[in-house]
């Protein structure tokens, strides 16, 4: 049958995961166990983990074909310590969250998932690390046939980046993969915050411009190092960054990007050329918005970007009748998660969070039960689920007593830059036992 090719799929717009305290310091074995198992297993999705308690650890069979596949390399090694260095990679230790923000925001070698589809913030908190799934983009294949005719010298420098070993000399393979990853993270957005808090929404090209006017590069952010930028500075720090490096040895130290002593000037601004004349062609835009404390602008005019780092509680106000309601869900809610509920004088903590409740069971027995309301059914989705804008809408909000609503959760509404409360919460031993089974 003759037929037309499906129509353009509509994907949802990149979370830039700014906030996300996404610190992987062994990000080289994270970058050469990901193109190992590409390179080994040939497969779009690969599934490489089983959990052992609260561990993930490389599957058998994932084991086997990795083992075969550096067959010349694994000889300087027993198996068993072999399969314990696999097992301390970042892939297995750590959280979904870091390594989405590395593997598919900053290489885009491949999207990281649960099995069961759920949602990355499930692992972060605590040590309990879950299955997950590689699901590889076109970079991993380009990496494949960049090096087809130079295979047996790549499985030595990811090898050796696996099991962290470091070769006195660079070799061309290594300088020419390292290239190609810099490549592949030159789409990427990083966010720094000034001393007055001011954030820069920038990309390397912004970098390599700064640089080549004679100047350093501010590489630390006034409050704390998060999402991809946590991520280039392991990056720079690592030395896989053939243009960029530290003022200082230990990435730790760093305050400053300067280029690269390897490198030449000359070839940094031909580089940069390339750079830009590339963003310049990609089809698609993303535009960010920056909120300055002496701009005066609608108060939800960014609620529609479901950004994690940008919360917002905000209230519109002014007669019945006059569409607060139908326009919070037109011009501000439209598309996303909503939970609405109605304060009147007869509202109470119980009807808004949740309480204990007799239900019958099917034998009629009587049990108890806790029973989440507006507040917990809004706060467990979006927590589960960042990737999505969460709006809990409180309609008549003067006709109800907040403080009797509220109670002390009212506490957790005023948050810092990256989206937590700054005022801990104790919550009852009813409501934790509850929250516990979702975290």
């Amino acid at each position: 049958m003759q037929v037309y090719p499906h129509p353009l799929r509509n994907r949802p717009e990149l979370n830039l995961r700014h906030a996300i305290k996404s610190s992987i310091p062994e990000i080289r074995q994270l970058i050469a166990l990901t193109l190992a198992l590409y390179l080994s297993e040939r497969q779009s999705n690969v599934e490489y983990g089983y959990k052992q308690g609260a561990k993930l650890l490389i599957r058998d069979e994932i084991f086997g074909n990795l083992s075969a596949y550096f067959s010349e390399q694994i000889d300087l090694y027993d198996k068993t310590e072999f399969a314990d260095i696999l097992d301390q990679n970042p892939l297995c230790k750590t959280q979904m969250e870091p390594l989405q923000v590395a593997l598919e925001l900053f290489l885009k070698l491949c999207k990281v998932s649960f099995p069961d589809g759920g949602a990355g913030s499930r692992e972060r908190t605590g040590s309990d690390r879950h299955k997950k799934v590689l699901h590889f983009t076109t970079n991993a294949e380009i990496v494949r046939l960049a090096f087809e005719k130079d295979e047996e010298n790549l499985k030595w420098i990811l090898f050796d980046w696996i099991t962290n070993d470091e070769p006195q000399q660079e070799s061309e393979t290594s300088a020419r993969l390292k290239r190609l990853l810099t490549i592949f993270s030159e789409e990427t957005q990083f966010r720094l915050r000034e001393e007055s808090n001011k954030e820069v929404i920038f990309q390397q090209e912004g970098v390599y411009k700064a640089l080549l006017e004679g100047n350093t590069v501010d590489a630390q952010d006034a409050h704390e190092n998060v999402g991809p930028f946590r991520i280039l500075k392991s990056y720079v720090g690592a030395f896989l960054h053939p243009f960029l490096q530290g003022d200082k040895q230990s990435i730790i130290s760093n305050k400053q990007f300067v280029i690269n002593s390897n490198i030449a000037e000359a070839d940094l601004k031909e580089y940069a050329g390339l750079v830009s004349n590339y963003l310049d062609v990609l089809p698609k835009r993303t535009t960010i918005t920056i909120s300055e404390d002496e701009i005066e602008d609608d108060p939800l005019s960014e609620l529609s970007q479901p950004f994690p780092d940008l919360p917002k509680n905000c209230i519109l106000f002014g007669p019945p009748g006059t569409g607060k309601s139908s326009r919070i869900n037109r011009e501000y809610a439209k598309g996303h998660q909503k939970y609405r509920v109605t304060f009147h004088p007869d509202y109470e903590y119980a009807s808004f969070v949740g309480s204990y409740k007799p239900f019958t069971d099917t034998k009629g027995n009587i049990h108890y039960k806790f029973v989440e309301q507006e507040f917990i059914r809004a706060y467990t989705r979006a927590w589960n689920d960042p990737n999505r804008a969460h709006f809990l809408i409180i309609e008549e909000i003067n006709r109800g007593n907040c403080a009797q609503i509220f109670g002390d959760i009212f506490q957790s509404l005023d948050r810092n830059a990256d989206g937590f409360s700054e005022y801990e919460v104790d919550a009852d031993t009813d409501l934790a036992n509850y929250l516990e089974t979702f975290f």
